[in-house]
């Protein structure tokens, strides 16, 4: 697959038999294309990876006019569906037209993920393959002039709906702009062209195209005839590993430290792998719901991708996903702002004299870690976990839930441990003081207070 322009993914078709004008080539190319199944690379709106295109319901092809269509299927049971929506605007598929975009190549190269060792095609491998076309794919509104033209037709056909003063006015009001109006002449032969234009487009027929999903036998099939093969290919080993490759055609991000109150721009964040973005959003945010995580993590391919991930570098919380304290406190601080968040899992409210008195962190720095996680009540100057219960995400996801669940049982006997031997060493420790202290004042004749 190769790009598009702004605002364009890419996608390649090939379409067997068909006669596409290949004009301007010179004879190199055609020796090229001889004997080979004509090659269009199409380009899509933009769509986030979570939401992908699937394989069309139904293609056509104009071939002479390079007029391309392609019918998906509309998700009627999604929920921003509208059912209540009028006959003529309600639809069950979506279609894409194409239009011509100039050719500024006739190769298009690529990695392949697909790996099948008998064939000798390896996932990594870059290949290069000949392209007859560039089709830009544009969603398709003509249902909704088709109506326009029915209502018109019968709206002349039962007389003028308004005075010919009333028309008149809303003409001179559609006419008021900031440029020069266009004249009869001109608006003449604008319609004349894209009248000539769509009848030429129309009167050829369409030819139906078969279509097949990215893992059946045919797509397998023909995704192979568009590859270079025989004497032509030269297969060279590869030095890079996939991910490595397209790391490296990634323009280079500055490095964002943890704790650095430097912004990152969203398009910055969205350039980044999505190991790298689940922790960068994770280390400004410190506590998020799984909805706004996934909002950002633009790389993520699947709920569940992006909830392995977050389990590296975040903990559950009623809900809701807080950063690890591994990632943002250094040694006793670690088991304080744990026992903190074991306590809002629980659904419990702590104070944080109660907290010092059971950890002896200084207060100074348990408001720091309260403040991430936590908002005060003014009235009972307690603190409650920042972010309401997610019953969403508990509904959707037991296992992650339960499985979370089992770990913050098993945290806190070691949270309580570390504490224990925490207290045990800082009272030894004031004993120790004390002792040198009375030392060396039985020794000089000073006094202890």
């Amino acid at each position: 697959a190769g790009g598009g322009g702004a605002g364009a993914g890419a996608g390649a078709a090939a379409a067997a038999a068909v006669d596409v004008d290949m004009t301007g080539e010179d004879e190199a190319e055609k020796d090229a294309a001889a004997g080979r199944p004509q090659t269009l690379l199409l380009q899509y709106p933009l769509r986030p990876p979570r939401r992908p295109y699937g394989t069309p319901d139904a293609a056509a092809l104009r071939p002479r006019n390079q007029g391309l269509a392609l019918d998906f299927e509309v998700a009627v049971d999604d929920e921003h569906y509208d059912d209540e929506a009028p006959e003529h605007v309600a639809t069950t598929h979506q279609r894409l037209s194409s239009s011509v975009v100039p050719l500024k190549t006739h190769y298009a190269i690529g990695t392949l993920v697909r790996d099948e060792s008998a064939t000798g095609i390896h996932a990594g491998d870059l290949h290069i393959a000949f392209i007859d076309g560039v089709l830009q794919m544009r969603p398709d509104f003509s249902h909704l002039s088709q109506s326009n033209e029915a209502s018109d037709a019968v709206a002349g056909a039962a007389g003028p709906a308004h005075s010919s003063a009333h028309t008149a006015r809303l003409q001179a009001r559609a006419a008021s702009t900031f440029k020069r109006a266009e004249t009869e002449r001109s608006a003449a032969a604008r319609l004349s062209m894209f009248s000539v234009l769509k009848g030429q487009r129309e009167s050829e027929e369409p030819v139906p195209l078969d279509t097949y999903g990215p893992e059946t036998a045919e797509a397998a099939t023909a995704f192979d005839e568009v590859l270079l093969s025989g004497d032509a290919a030269q297969v060279a080993a590869p030095t890079l590993r996939r991910e490595a490759y397209l790391e490296r055609l990634r323009p280079p991000v500055p490095p964002v430290a943890p704790h650095s109150s430097a912004s990152i721009s969203t398009v910055e964040l969205a350039r980044m792998p999505v190991d790298a973005q689940v922790a960068l959003i994770m280390t400004r945010g410190k506590a998020l719901s799984f909805a706004r995580v996934y909002q950002f993590a633009t790389q993520a391919s699947s709920a569940d991708q992006l909830i392995r991930i977050l389990q590296g570098v975040a903990q559950l919380v009623q809900g809701n996903w807080v950063l690890r304290s591994e990632r943002c406190c250094a040694e006793r601080a670690i088991a304080v702002r744990d026992l903190i968040l074991i306590d809002f899992h629980k659904g419990r409210t702590v104070s944080r004299e109660d907290v010092e008195a059971r950890s002896g962190l200084p207060l100074a720095e348990l408001g720091a870690i309260l403040k991430d996680i936590g908002v005060l009540d003014p009235v009972s100057r307690r603190w409650s976990f920042a972010l309401p219960r997610d019953g969403a995400f508990i509904a959707q996801h037991p296992e992650v839930v339960a499985a979370e669940a089992a770990a913050w049982a098993a945290r806190e006997d070691d949270v309580l441990a570390v504490l224990e031997d925490a207290g045990d060493l800082a009272a030894a420790a004031d004993m120790a003081a004390i002792s040198a202290a009375a030392s060396q004042a039985s020794s000089g004749g000073g006094a202890v207070v």
